[in-house]
């Protein structure tokens, strides 16, 4: 199977201000492979207020904030999110088909009741839509609010992998969580079981995830 899904973060414009290091990338897979700097990068942009593509997600971060004085910003939001989605890529044919605008990355659950024809929410500017086509979901990369451009395309999810590629999706979260508490303890010990809670909330990560009946 050459087709994988992979939960991301987005940064919208230049990274983040954090009194630690980041990331200057745009995009950051999330694993248990993610380097301190993107740990920090995921961490710097909460909490994320849902600009997306015109703004950066953050700002008004005092100058010669501590890190402990910024992760109490960050658990203190009532609502933490992150700008993201799945990422989907089929090595065979290259192509890759990225969230659109405007997403939450904790409504990546929604994906499992794609198959069933109760399609998720998945952004615009593009604005990726999925299909069902016999046995397969087609994932387009837009026109999911009408007209596409001209270089729209789709990649095929066999139903017979659809579930292991989201239970990897949230092993992979998961193995995120991990990496972050490790960054986390290095970097404000006593916030850091804290901090862990809140990026689960905002990644949706732990809890079981049901798909076409199968529990992990």
């Amino acid at each position: 199977m050459t087709v994988r899904i992979a939960a991301i973060v987005e940064i919208y414009g230049s990274p983040p201000s954090a009194p630690w290091p980041v990331a200057d990338t745009g995009v950051i897979d999330l694993t248990a492979r993610s380097t301190p700097a993107e740990i920090g990068t995921v961490v710097g942009l909460l909490p994320y207020d849902g600009e997306g593509r015109d703004g950066d997600g953050c700002g008004g971060e005092p100058e010669d904030e501590s890190a402990p004085a910024r992760i109490a910003r960050v658990l203190a939001a009532d609502h933490p999110r992150l700008p993201g989605g799945l990422r989907i890529h089929d090595a065979a044919t290259g192509l890759t088909i990225m969230p659109g605008c405007c997403v939450d990355l904790a409504d990546w659950r929604a994906w499992s009741g794609a198959a069933g024809g109760d399609a998720p929410w998945l952004g615009h500017r593009p604005a990726p839509w999925v299909e069902v086509a016999g046995t397969d979901l087609r994932v387009w990369q837009d026109g999911g609010l009408g007209e596409a451009g001209e270089e729209n395309f789709f990649i095929r999810v066999p139903f017979s992998r659809f579930a292991a590629l989201l239970h990897g999706v949230r092993h992979d979260l998961c193995g995120f969580l991990v990496a972050a508490e490790e960054w986390a303890d290095a970097t404000a010990p006593a916030q850091a079981q804290a901090l862990v809670r809140v990026l689960d909330r905002a990644l949706n990560a732990s809890a079981p995830l049901t798909v076409f009946g199968e529990r992990r």
